[in-house]
């Protein structure tokens, strides 16, 4: 196929492999593994293994970290290393001599190779801005045969194991739309936006109303969401913008506050004093070009460049600099120009080289966070509570303020001494970097449309299970400007959830009338619910973060029906993996008794091993398989996934009688597989709150709901007197059967969607006929009975000597 593309010697086409997952070589070196580990991924690595214990995140860890391939499977503790997922761009390079004819009747065309680069998918998503397409927002990429290259939804790695298909995950598999639908069946909506996207069309599709899941597949929420696709030029791409239809349309842009600051003689840095901050990790603020200058964190080197602002020779300087239309057409014809002198060629990419010390700078965000910096500065500036702010600080044990902004700000201010447990411990900024992308900031913006001045309250979902547990209750601001509106900021307060449980005790342990019970009675049992199901107070403080239906099933059943106080939202992940129990015995039996018959069995096996090595050593299977042989310069290589688990356990049987015969263990071992899954996710329904009455059945006992006002939070309180069924409502992932059928065999009609062959493919070429240099092979020829005297001397040779 080279001669084709190489005779026609005019475009050069660019190849796009499919992602792939970059990982450490598993032969790495010790000493080089401590070297690339040491420092600032040391110390990353260590922070998320201290947040296992501090409301930890998976899907977190997911994102960044793999199980490292060098350890051995079957540790009880993983280690955990980087990992990125990758694409490669390659271009061929032909021989373009001179003299490209050896005689008159003679042509060359010889492919000299192939130049290439890997491309991380995260520098791409760097480039999409994700402080414009803003909260609950995101763009994505589909390739030409629907699979999505970038896409927040494609979680490649299950607890630190790289999944089997993470790189053919359709656009269809992660974007659903809110319909009833059941699992694999195709929204026409969606199909459609597949299909355009897949044909390098340019358009949109609005207002299609679209549920998704965040926090680990904890919660969901529904959404009327505007797609915005055009064609990524010269490659197989095409880009996606998805943007709420509420607040999604509009974004806040600051002015030139870094010369406002330089006027008036002010420090930015003396914006962010007073306080603790972090910014967005995965944000480009500034950067060198180069690696030659490191900082220990992101706001080191935010504030280094801070620094810079200040000097006068302070020049804005973009990443990537832009072409004049002439340069931009020399560029789209060819990559290289040639300029030929005396016989020799010279290349030039029409790029300078960049020094050392260049940098470049995101001038409209770094001006943003400029901006956030200077207004919240009041806030956090440390100064003394006013006495109404004591009171609250005191009654409810509150710990902490923080602020999140669009800029990916994130400042915070204890309002209380550290004790001793509480200095080891992980500060704020450590547990929550990600600003907008954070649970707590997309819970508040999602809640601000159904009460502008509520307050989202929230408790992480192990909070039952420890002394320290904390409430974070985070609410929205929207700036408003001529009747526009978008996303600023989330403020909030951390508190203890023990000073919030007694409050809630106190409150409602008063009686209100002689004969009124009150939740402290045994009548009664009282829970505090979240928008999404969850317990957030409850007379047992162990159940604190579970979901309601695992505690009161019945009647979490009953809210769900009828003027539903709580709405069903079925979740299908596509990217399941489920743990396969595989059982295998094996016997631990003696072997049987050496007899001469037992050593005859021996030899024969021994020789007949040894003639096969002899044989296939000897590069004789030309004998049955023919005698053509060829050359490649590469060995056809297979590699194989392998998945290693510390999940497998050894059950030895007991067997009490000893003289039974031999025993046996048996052998359980989780294998990951993958699979679909459905998760049943709850959201209130506040309309339905309101009229939601309580109708007598047979299994729910008699209760009411409540909401409490400019919260997400509701009131159930409970009847225990009245017997109840058992029964359970779960919101944990259940695996989709599909007949017994192989979950493999579910995708198999994604084959038949739509998908575009890629363009610039040369296959022939007239001019093929007059490349006469052809290369052969030779012809193996064995002299089958000098083989066969040899071999039997050796034989002979080898029976005398034993």
């Amino acid at each position: 196929m080279a001669r084709p593309l190489v005779l026609q010697g005019t475009v050069h086409p660019t190849v796009w492999t499919p992602a792939y997952a970059d990982t450490t070589d598993p032969t790495l070196a010790a000493w080089l593994w401590d070297v690339l580990y040491s420092g600032k991924r040391k110390r990353k690595l260590s922070k998320l293994t201290s947040t296992k214990d501090q409301y930890f995140s998976q899907g977190k860890e997911d994102h960044i970290y793999i199980r490292n391939p060098n350890q051995r499977s079957g540790d009880a503790d993983p280690q955990l290393q980087e990992y990125r997922i990758m694409v490669s761009i390659a271009v061929p390079t032909f021989d373009r001599k001179l003299n490209s004819y050896v005689t008159n009747e003679t042509r060359f065309a010889d492919l000299l190779g192939v130049a290439g680069t890997d491309v991380p998918i995260k520098d791409m998503e760097k480039l999409t801005y994700n402080y414009k397409s803003g909260v609950n927002g995101y763009a994505f990429i589909v390739t030409n045969n629907g699979y999505i290259l970038l896409h927040p939804d494609l979680r490649p790695v299950f607890r630190g194991i790289l999944k089997k298909n993470y790189n053919s995950v359709d656009l269809t598999e992660v974007e659903l739309l809110d319909d009833t639908n059941g699992p694999r069946k195709l929204s026409p909506e969606i199909e459609e936006l597949r299909n355009a996207m897949v044909n390098h069309s340019e358009g949109k599709m609005l207002k299609l109303r679209m549920k998704f899941h965040y926090d680990d597949i904890r919660r969901v929420a529904l959404e009327h969401k505007n797609y915005y696709f055009a064609p990524l030029k010269r490659t197989p791409f095409t880009m996606g913008l998805s943007l709420p239809d509420k607040y999604g349309m509009y974004y806040i842009k600051a002015g030139d506050e870094v010369q406002k600051s330089r006027h008036e003689n002010i420090s930015i840095i003396s914006y962010l004093q007073g306080s603790s901050w972090k910014i967005h990790p995965d944000w480009t603020y500034c950067k060198y070009h180069h690696q030659t200058h490191t900082f220990e964190s992101p706001e080191d080197e935010m504030k280094h460049f801070l620094e810079k602002m200040r000097g006068r020779d302070w020049v804005w300087a973009e990443q990537y600099e832009y072409s004049d239309k002439k340069d931009e057409t020399m560029l789209m014809q060819d990559s290289v120009t040639f300029f030929v002198d005396n016989g020799t060629e010279s290349f030039d990419c029409n790029r300078r080289p960049t020094g050392e010390d260049e940098y470049y700078c995101d001038r409209e965000l770094v001006q943003l966070f400029v901006f956030d910096a200077r207004v919240t500065k009041p806030f956090f500036s440390g100064e003394k509570l006013t006495d109404l702010e004591q009171e609250i600080v005191k009654l409810y044990n509150v710990t902490l303020k923080f602020v999140s902004t669009q800029s990916g700000l994130t400042r915070w201010l204890h309002l209380q001494e550290h004790t001793e447990s509480e200095e080891d411990a992980l500060d704020f900024g450590d547990l929550h970097t990600d600003s907008i992308d954070e649970p707590y900031y997309r819970s508040a913006v999602l809640h601000y449309g159904t009460d502008p001045a509520s307050y989202v309250f929230s408790v992480p979902f192990d909070a039952g299970l420890r002394d320290d547990a904390v409430v974070m209750a985070s609410h929205a601001i929207f700036p408003r400007d001529g009747g526009m509106e978008a996303p600023a900021s989330v403020v909030g307060l951390q508190f203890q959830h023990s000073a919030l449980l007694s409050r809630f005790i106190s409150i409602t342990s008063k009686k209100t009338c002689p004969t009124c019970y009150d939740c402290a009675s045994e009548e009664l049992d009282c829970f505090v619910l979240d928008n999404n199901g969850y317990i957030v107070l409850a007379e047992d403080k162990n159940l604190t973060g579970r979901f309601f239906g695992e505690v009161e099933g019945a009647v979490m059943d009953s809210l769900r029906t009828g003027d539903a106080v709580f709405k069903k939202v079925s979740i299908f992940d596509y990217q399941g993996l489920c743990l396969d129990d595989k059982n295998r015995t094996s016997n631990s039996d003696a072997n049987f008794i050496l007899t001469p018959f037992t050593h005859f069995k021996l030899l024969v096996q021994w020789v007949f091993g040894q003639l096969l090595w002899l044989l296939f050593d000897s590069n004789l299977s030309h004998l049955w398989y023919g005698t053509q042989a060829s050359a490649s310069p590469f060995g056809e290589a297979i590699y194989y996934d392998t998945y290693d688990f510390d999940d497998e356990m050894e059950f030895p049987v007991v067997d009490e009688d000893k003289g039974s015969g031999p025993r046996e263990k048996e052998e359980v071992t989780l294998v990951p597989l993958p699979c679909d899954q459905k998760t049943s996710l709850y959201l209130l329904q506040y309309e339905g709150l309101q009229k939601y009455k309580y109708t007598s059945d047979d299994c729910s006992r008699p209760h009411l709901a409540q909401r409490i006002p400019h919260t997400n939070l509701v009131l159930v309180v409970i009847n225990s007197m009245f017997e109840t069924c058992e029964k359970k409502v779960m919101s944990s992932p259940v695996e989709i059967r599909y007949n017994g059928t192989d979950p493999a065999c579910q995708k198999l009609f994604l084959n038949d969607l739509p998908r575009r062959r890629l363009s610039d493919c040369f296959s022939e070429n007239p001019l093929e006929h007059e490349v006469k240099l052809c290369g052969g092979c030779a012809r193996v020829k064995t002299n089958i009975i000098l083989f066969v005297v040899v071999w039997s001397m050796l034989y002979l040779g080898y029976m005398l000597h034993h």
